[in-house]
């Protein structure tokens, strides 16, 4: 099940100019259900946790089987997950009671404890940490290792967490003042674009992965609303989408993962979404029904297909010479090319072996290992 045609569209860019007509192609690679009343997935490397129903049981799936992991008394929102660690809002006895509850893999605890205050917008990091909202104002931080939790001092909402490699965290918020979307990369905070929203609606929604930061911001002109989506890196801010003259298509939920973004988009109306990537240069639509939420990290992208339910599956571009479908090209697929080598004009082309015909011309030979030599190898 592969979808992946998308219209050309015209690009206004902040400071970076690029194209946004199609010319590479990604796809989906064997999509599966993983619940048929699952939604607002949080994935990470093709473990999902997710809702039982908007607003219901939280749950947890480990790549084959769901597990419940707490029920839907009273209600939960907002799931993320990462690393194995799964933390949620539970809104307890009232709406203006909402506490953040932490999953390691084996115990739920509470690690808001904040009777009567709005906690939400929960974030979690690779190594276990959490950050959330306060009250829609304020920033606070839940530390894994000490089990201590503090308010950062610092005004902020729907926060993304990553750390780094030599444990250093970063992290990106959107400012309930200004709606300015900042970014901290462990020494210095960044003021990197307006994102979208009004009033008390927050709607930036950033994300940041290993410093880029993804984010939904307003296109130009008085009558124009829908959201668009930005990506900022190392000071360069471009504007990914632009559907002003499109008559205002709406984007929303941007996920991002090594510098790919992935995202919902309304086609035509609020009820024709669909799912779009962006790989740096071009925009992908992935599928072609009505879809939802999604979540992209380490090559896995969990949406909610709004009559099938929660589904899972691999995203990778279609690169000539990627004979196994991983994503790269790399020595398995020279070993598995290597195999199907016939020489000149020796086909037809057995089983399989189609990927590996670089130029055509209906067997591989010589020159079809010279062009794979030359193809970027992962």
């Amino acid at each position: 099940m592969s979808f992946f045609t998308l219209r050309g569209v015209g690009a206004m860019v902040v400071l970076q100019l690029i194209s946004l007509s199609q010319a590479a192609t990604w796809y989906l690679v064997d999509p599966v259900l993983v619940h048929d009343q699952g939604t607002w997935p949080s994935v990470w490397s093709g473990e999902v946790g997710y809702l039982h129903n908007a607003g219901g049981a939280v749950m947890y799936f480990d790549g084959a089987v769901s597990e419940l992991v707490y029920p839907a008394a009273l209600s939960n929102y907002e799931p993320a997950f990462a690393n194995g660690v799964l933390a949620w809002r539970n809104c307890q006895d009232s709406a203006p009671s909402n506490e953040i509850l932490r999953w390691n893999g084996q115990t739920v605890v509470n690690i808001s404890n904040s009777p009567g205050i709005v906690d939400s917008d929960v974030a979690v990091g690779s190594n276990g940490d959490v950050m959330w909202s306060k009250s829609h104002q304020w920033l606070m931080y839940y530390n894994a290792s000490t089990g201590a939790t503090v308010d950062l001092g610092i005004r902020g909402v729907v926060p993304s967490m990553y750390v780094r490699p030599d444990g250093v965290v970063t992290y990106v918020y959107q400012c309930p003042d200004t709606f300015d979307v900042r970014y901290f990369d462990g020494t210095t905070t960044h003021t990197i674009g307006p994102g979208f929203g009004q009033g008390t609606s927050y709607n930036g929604r950033p994300k940041v992965w290993d410093g880029a930061v993804a984010w939904i911001g307003r296109g130009e002109g008085d009558s124009f609303s829908a959201g668009e989506v930005f990506f900022w890196r190392d000071g360069v801010t471009t504007r990914v989408t632009d559907d002003d003259a499109a008559g205002g298509k709406a984007d929303d939920y941007p996920s991002l993962w090594n510098d790919v973004i992935v995202w919902q988009r309304a086609e035509i109306s609020a009820f024709q979404t669909r799912i779009f990537l962006w790989d740096g240069t071009h925009i992908t639509q992935i599928t072609n029904s009505r879809s939802l939420f999604p979540s992209f990290q380490g090559g896995w992208v969990a949406w909610v297909d709004y009559a099938a339910g929660l589904m899972l599956a691999r995203v990778i571009p279609d690169l000539d010479g990627d004979c196994n479908q991983d994503g790269l090209v790399d020595g398995d697929d020279f070993a598995l090319i290597a195999v199907c080598f016939v020489g000149p004009d020796s086909g037809p082309l057995g089983d399989g072996c189609q990927c590996g015909d670089l130029d055509d011309d209906g067997d591989i030979d010589l020159a079809d290992i010279a062009a794979l030599q030359t193809l970027p190898q992962g």
